[in-house]
């Protein structure tokens, strides 16, 4: 396991990723309930197994805790009654203090936090189906670790990174709730934004192609195959070649290719659409933050890689 696994880039991540997101799937299917699916979990497959964040991999308990106690925040919020825009900007408050208090890097907890309040989840089934896929998650990327040596914790964004960040993801989200158009803030779209305002928006047109083109195939191989776990896994394949195509590695276009396995039938397309423009919305605000932050001092910012070596980064 060490061995197939002990670079980025390697084929067993790719097969073991697929392998993962599909036995999700199918599992959520055998049992019948929606809310066991956690699209995020092809972005930590995808940053974990294929990529290898070494930031990502520098504590496996993360791995496993803070996505929990995302979902768990999201689904509390919603069981309180308060309006979705309300529930929103709290889940959205909690969970980056988390991350900044425990010092983690584990932002697609980001995205665990929202999807419950986006799609109005309330059952328990959705954080439990967390805890199990990223604990095997956890336990994979251990046993794919070639050395007991770890990297630091790296320093975390600035305070004024975060409170941008923070004005652009809760309002976005709350704008998109309010208006009915909530796939123009589809979690994992907010989750890109997090990382390319710690990169200053490096290859932002690309990245955002690259989420657009995932929504889409996401919808066509859900509509196209009724067999989700099928779809499921095509779809990450798919996604994959396209990030190594495009020279980008964007571990939140994964979790955009799933997310229409939560969207009803008649709303695959409108999905496609709302997701693709507000990637390019959010990006394009992304940018125009870069550019002015360059007048101000650079910022301690989380180094994460970007792309595997395997295939550089544009």
């Amino acid at each position: 396991m060490k061995h197939l696994l002990s670079r980025p880039g390697a084929p067993a991540g790719y097969v073991l990723s697929v392998a993962l997101v599909v036995a999700m799937t199918e599992a959520a299917a055998v049992v019948g309930h929606r809310q066991l699916l956690f699209p995020e979990y092809g972005a930590l497959c995808a940053g974990l197994l294929v990529y290898r964040l070494p930031q990502w991999r520098a504590q496996p308990v993360d791995i496993v805790l803070y996505p929990v106690a995302a979902a768990l925040i999201g689904v509390m919020l919603n069981r309180t009654g308060l309006p979705a825009e309300v529930c929103w900007c709290l889940s959205l408050t909690a969970i980056l203090a988390l991350l900044r208090v425990a010092r983690s890097v584990m932002v697609p907890s980001i995205s665990a936090a929202l999807l419950p309040i986006l799609l109005q989840f309330t059952s328990f089934f959705y954080p439990v189906a967390v805890a199990a896929t990223t604990l095997v998650l956890a336990l994979i990327t251990q046993l794919g670790d070639s050395s007991d040596a770890r990297p630091a914790k790296p320093t975390q964004p600035s305070t004024s990174l975060l409170l941008s960040y923070w004005v652009l993801a809760a309002g976005w989200g709350a704008l998109a709730i309010g208006t009915g158009g909530r796939y123009l803030a589809a979690p994992p779209i907010l989750v890109a934004a997090f990382e390319l305002m710690k990169t200053k928006g490096e290859a932002a047109t690309t990245k955002a192609a690259l989420l657009a083109s995932s929504c889409v195939l996401g919808v066509l191989f859900h509509i196209a195959i009724s067999f989700w776990a099928l779809g499921a896994g095509l779809t990450v394949i798919a996604i994959a070649i396209a990030s190594r195509l495009s020279k980008v590695a964007a571990p939140p276009a994964f979790a955009l290719g799933l997310l229409p396995l939560l969207v009803s039938s008649r709303d695959q397309w409108a999905y496609a659409l709302d997701a693709s423009v507000g990637t390019s919305i959010v990006a394009v605000a992304v940018v125009a933050w870069a550019r002015l932050s360059r007048l101000h001092p650079p910022d301690a910012l989380i180094d994460i890689p970007q792309a595997a070596p395997s295939h550089p980064v544009s």
